[in-house]
């Protein structure tokens, strides 16, 4: 039997916690059997480990909130650049003016809406659209209205900073997560150190008792029941359960009444096939061999050598 690796900090934790509790009872009692050493790295990682594993919850938790703030207010930008450009176009056909201002706002020469490929394209074109409101205003266009200029300002503003935020969250994340990778490998590795003393101490004890005590210090084995995962465990198919009657042949009939139970009948002679008692073979029943029916042939089964057999008779 092989020692399962744990491959979670769910586990890491739990086999912290019983190493150390295990660890302190036997020493309690005068059976300690790892050095102080060990006990105490594994008390330093008491606290911090945990605490690692949190933060990491933690600053995912920051920048999901970031995310969705950052969505919501990026979602509202679009929605005011795609107002400005249509008011902007009916602009343009009601006073006439030429393609040149939809040039002036980034836009070709029909005015058609730009696409934003990415969610953060929208702040690429709503500082397009404050600088070209200054140009077009200042080529004595009028000024734009329903949206005005200053409602796209305001909404980039909270954008940006929504979008800084989730850039500062990731870094954050990411920073939490490097401390996180070094806090496991220390549980690997006293994992490691303290299951290599184990086997040293206890060599002299036969396999299965190691293993005992061993599994007081947390470790697992294959094979154990706790370790089986629930998806592996083989349960019952509903078509297993439930297996559908076999169909009935031809010419039988399966339909018997079950509701009261016949009386059995009285036989006077004795019982062809009589059941085995307890420690015997049952008894086998011999093969009868039906008479044969058929008419004997005319002709001899074995007829001398080097003469010719009739196998009717011919008339004189």
């Amino acid at each position: 039997m092989r020692v399962l690796d744990i491959r979670s900090d769910a586990y890491r934790e739990e086999w912290l916690n019983r190493m150390l509790k295990t660890a302190a009872l036997e020493r309690e009692f005068g059976a300690g059997f790892l050095p102080r050493n060990l006990i105490d790295r594994g008390l330093d990682l008491e606290s911090a480990f945990p605490a690692a594993v949190a933060a990491k919850v933690q600053t995912l938790s920051s920048r999901h909130q970031q995310v969705l703030a950052c969505d919501q207010n990026l979602g509202k930008l679009a929605k005011l650049c795609r107002s400005f450009w249509r008011m902007l176009q009916a602009r343009a056909e009601v006073l006439d003016h030429s393609s040149e201002i939809f040039k002036i706002y980034g836009l070709d020469a029909s005015g058609k809406f730009l696409i934003a490929r990415y969610k953060r394209d929208w702040l690429k074109y709503a500082r397009t659209l404050i600088k070209a409101e200054a140009v077009a205003v200042a080529r004595g266009y009028p000024p734009m209205t329903l949206p005005d200029i200053a409602a796209v300002e305001t909404t980039l503003a909270a954008a940006e900073t929504s979008c800084q935020g989730v850039d500062r969250a990731g870094l954050a994340h990411q920073a939490v997560l490097t401390g996180l990778k070094a806090a496991r490998r220390r549980v690997d590795e006293l994992r490691g150190d303290v299951y290599a003393y184990l086997r040293f101490a206890l060599r002299g004890l036969s396999p299965s008792r190691r293993r005992e005590i061993q599994r007081r210090y947390g470790y697992t084995f294959s094979g154990d029941a706790e370790q089986i995962p629930v998806a592996s465990r083989h349960e019952p198919d509903r078509s297993e359960l439930t297996k559908p009657a076999a169909p009935t042949p031809p010419g039988r009939v399966e339909d018997v009444d079950m509701s009261a139970p016949k009386e059995p009948e009285t036989i006077d002679h004795q019982d062809p096939n009589p059941k085995a008692e307890p420690g015997e073979s049952p008894a086998v029943e011999e093969a009868t061999i039906p008479p044969d029916t058929e008419k004997p042939s005319p002709c001899p089964q074995d007829p001398p050598e080097n003469l010719p057999v009739p196998c009717r008779s011919r008339d004189p």
